[in-house]
């Protein structure tokens, strides 16, 4: 199979070495995702979230540092828990086309002793790489082929734009990383959304940088697993690369290095993002379209207006540094960049935005944290929440019939921010209704002496 790839708009590509989880920008990027992405069920019965609750420190890797719990919010239904660990960093949830599966993954935590032993040997590598000078090369090479004559006549030439792909030298500091850094076993769950039982569980490599906790942090921020439309395959962005799994077989598929996906509604394109360009993916391996684009671009800013049309989030980098709409077809053409007359608010310099579009496509939600705007689709505001009493929104989530919006509220306890509530909004911003998400009993699933292989876990804890 042939991968025809094409290029739009040519332009330096210096910046690339920062290609996906740049450590460089790494906390700039994290000012922009306050919170794991969390779903709708397809019939906008459930949402399905999931949370992250500290015991006494920072630290992300560390197994019994942190509590994180798989919760399902139903309809006149109470707030149902449907795995809680402190041996597994949980990312957020993904839906089945049916409603009837749920997946998400874990990442295992650590010890403190192996986490530094890693960290140990990821240095040691980087400092003994020498190059890549030990290509074996057979010393009676095959004739060459004729390709004109011996490919299949269905076949296209790729056309390359070298201005618009990757350099060697990026090239060559991404392969660099995948030897010297270290793997971590994760697994892609899927669950049964009525019982909760395990269904499937399907192992992949997780990269492991030279800055764990911060690497483990962005996935917990960004992970959002989709399933495709015909339910087979699952589409997700984790370390340095967008993949595909199947449940059923096990399967697996790497398509592109990127810094987060997006799968399109008719799972036949994902949108990732390359530092400041966007790429489209087709998922049936032909072809693949880069765009660059003006302005500093928001890891959450990424929505899909329709099946071939992406709106993204930017920050110009002009004087003024107003925020901007690309909105973009799936061959990379620019169809408009619409400037957002929004006013003045105190997050505005530290956070790049969380996009959310509704399904119809006739109203948008942008959340800064303590600020959170409801605009129409022409960009005017129809109101600006703003928060109080440290309060902060995160990742906005339209309902499929595009009439309710949900939210996570933040809120800083113990110097430490933990999602206190979910709130449902209507497009205009009137608040609907309001769900209390209960602290965790910590002491109940804190492990007695943290393992560096987690046990399996059951809905509640080791099982």
């Amino acid at each position: 199979m042939v991968r025809q790839v094409t290029t739009k708009h040519g332009g330096s590509w210096k910046a690339l070495l920062a290609i996906s989880v740049a450590t460089g920008g790494l906390l700039w990027h994290l000012l922009a995702c306050t919170e794991s992405p969390m779903t709708f069920s397809p019939d906008g019965k459930n949402l399905a979230f999931v949370t992250v609750e500290p015991y006494d420190e920072h630290d992300y890797l560390t197994a019994g540092s942190h509590a994180y719990r798989l919760m399902i919010l139903s309809e006149n239904k109470p707030l149902r828990v449907i795995e809680e660990t402190a041996n597994f960093m949980l990312s957020g949830p993904g839906y089945s086309p049916d409603g009837k599966r749920l997946c998400y993954v874990r990442i295992p935590l650590l010890t403190k002793e192996r986490v530094e032993l890693l960290v140990e040997i990821i240095k040691m590598r980087t400092k003994n790489f020498d190059g890549f000078d030990s290509f074996s090369w057979s010393t009676e090479p095959e004739p060459p082929k004729n390709i004109a004559t011996e490919a299949p006549a269905s076949q296209t030439s790729p056309h390359v734009d070298s201005l618009m792909m990757p350099s060697f030298e990026a090239s060559m500091e991404l392969a660099k990383r995948e030897i010297t850094n270290c793997k971590v076993p994760a697994v892609l769950i899927v669950r049964d959304t009525e019982t909760g039982d395990v269904v499937s569980t399907t192992p992949f490599e997780w990269p492991l940088s030279d800055k764990p906790d911060e690497s483990l942090l962005m996935n917990y921020l960004t992970i959002r697993p989709q399933y495709a439309s015909d339910g087979k395959w699952v589409y997700l962005c984790v370390g340095d690369m967008v993949m595909a799994v199947n449940p059923s077989s096990g399967d697996r598929r790497v398509y592109a290095l990127a810094a987060d996906g997006l799968l399109s509604p008719d799972g036949e394109t994902v949108a990732v993002l390359v530092e400041s360009a966007v790429g489209f993916i087709r998922t049936d391996g032909q072809a693949v379209t880069y765009r660059r684009l003006e302005g500093e671009l928001s890891r959450s800013g990424l929505a899909w207006v329709a099946t071939d049309k992406l709106a993204v989030l930017a920050r110009m980098k002009d004087a003024e540094g107003k925020d901007v709409l690309h909105f973009l077809r799936t061959d990379g053409t620019i169809v408009a960049s619409q400037t957002l007359p929004l006013p003045e608010h105190e997050h505005r310099d530290e956070n790049m935005g969380e996009l959310a579009i509704a399904p119809d496509g006739a109203h948008m939600v942008l959340a800064y944290g303590k600020d959170v705007f409801f605009i129409n689709r022409d960009g005017s505001v129809r109101r600006h929440w703003r928060g109080d009493e440290g309060q902060l929104m995160a990742q906005p989530k339209f309902a499929p019939n595009s009439k309710r919006i949900a939210m996570k509220v933040l809120k800083e306890e113990d110097s430490f921010r933990r999602v206190i509530a979910i709130v449902f909004f209507t497009p205009a911003g009137e608040e609907v209704s309001r769900t209390v998400v209960p602290k965790t009993n910590l002491a109940l699933i804190r492990p007695a002496s943290p393992s560096t292989q987690p046990a399996e876990q059951g809905p509640n804890g080791p099982g």
